[in-house]
């Protein structure tokens, strides 16, 4: 009685862990929480990607899909935006993009 009630614990907690894993890889999937702002340095439409460098001079290289949310219309080179990511599969994906307009 003893072993089958260990064993039962030792199982409760594996399935404990893999829930916990599972829940690791699903937040690692979602959008960083934080807005930043750049200008667009360079646009590539064909591979949905572009080339954004903040004030500081640091640069992003920003990938979008049809799930990105996209406000005041296509960032173009030269543009002032902001844009909320999230890290997958090596790549930062913009998951909103607000382009600011030109005054």
């Amino acid at each position: 009685m003893k072993r089958v009630l260990a064993l039962c614990v030792v199982m409760a907690v594996c399935l404990g862990t893999v829930a916990l894993a599972q829940d690791t890889a699903q937040k690692s999937d979602k959008m960083s929480g934080k807005m930043m702002t750049g200008t667009v340095s360079k646009v590539d439409n064909s591979a949905k990607m572009m080339t954004v460098k903040d004030d500081s001079g640091k640069e992003w290289t920003v990938y979008w899909n049809a799930d990105t949310k996209v406000d005041g219309g296509a960032p173009t080179e030269g543009a002032t935006i902001s844009f909320a990511t999230m890290e997958k599969d090596g790549k930062t994906w913009a998951t909103a993009i607000q382009t600011k307009p030109k005054y």
